[in-house]
């Protein structure tokens, strides 16, 4: 499900719609070409005050780089402002924090587990279509 219309996907952008909440009714998301949003993703794009007894909601902005892989059941809070290019996050990750061009994060909170080159055969398995001959 998502939520607004505050979301601006490019080409070859998928998004399971199987038990997925992306809440961008009032802050924004961009994403980029090819990236992939897996089942049960949770997206939060907006955060409240520290005050318990005030409504006002506060916007922020996600910018998902391009071939990234968001892997099932993760959960990315509203301090992620961006999710670098050709990164993927684990499923069921917890992700708090701005993720990094290639890399792949995993965990509650999630970390950087490992470093993805564009010569390396981590990045030829999951990007076989981006190699250059």
């Amino acid at each position: 499900m998502i939520w607004g219309n505050n979301i601006e996907k490019s080409e070859g952008v998928e998004i399971s719609e199987f038990d997925t909440r992306i809440d961008a009714h009032i802050g924004k998301i961009k994403i980029g070409k090819n990236s992939k949003i897996l089942d049960g993703v949770k997206i939060w794009t907006h955060n409240h005050e520290w005050n318990p007894y005030s409504p006002e909601e506060i916007p922020t902005e996600l910018v998902i780089g391009e071939n990234v892989i968001v892997g099932a059941y993760s959960l990315i809070l509203p301090q992620c402002t961006r999710i670098g290019d050709g990164s993927i996050i684990g499923a069921g990750s917890v992700v708090t924090k701005d993720i990094p061009a290639r890399e792949m994060w995993a965990g509650n909170p999630a970390k950087c587990k490992k470093k993805l080159y564009e010569s390396g055969p981590m990045f030829r398995e999951v990007y076989p279509d981006s190699i250059k001959n």
